[in-house]
């Protein structure tokens, strides 16, 4: 279900795709994942491969003061942007937006009609993994 009041960060990155046809919407999640940088190596450990996911998708959680520090990479340029555009709307936010902001707001811009079920899941994935992963902070 879709809030009525998201942040203007949220409500940015989904204007952003206004106005594309899926195509361009496929190319510039991939152009979104290719400026993601590169995770250390050290984080790509099996405790950070998210389940369930396509590709080999690594996120890396920490806090950074009161907010979230999600580092992500993959081995997939369609996986890397979408991790990237989960990056977006959650790095930097606190563990509490991330508890209340479950990803349905990026239906929005038709995301999960213009992926394979497969990815659908694994990004659905992707936060289960992030949500457990915040779970030894709170």
């Amino acid at each position: 279900m879709l809030k009525p009041d998201l942040p203007s960060h949220i409500t940015s990155l989904l204007q952003s795709f206004d106005n594309l046809s899926d195509q361009e919407k496929i190319e510039k999640i991939i152009f979104i994942g290719s400026k993601l940088p590169t995770m250390p190596n050290a984080s790509k450990k099996p405790s950070n491969l998210v389940p369930g996911c396509q590709s080999q998708l690594y996120i890396a959680v920490s806090m950074n003061e009161d907010n979230l520090s999600i580092q992500a990479d993959s081995d997939a340029l369609i996986s890397k942007g979408l991790a990237a555009l989960f990056l977006q709307a959650y790095s930097g936010q606190s563990i509490y937006f991330l508890f209340d902001n479950p990803p349905h707001f990026f239906s929005k811009i038709g995301l999960f009609s213009m992926i394979s079920v497969q990815r659908q899941q694994g990004f659905l994935s992707l936060y289960k993994h992030v949500l457990k992963a915040c779970s030894k902070f709170v």
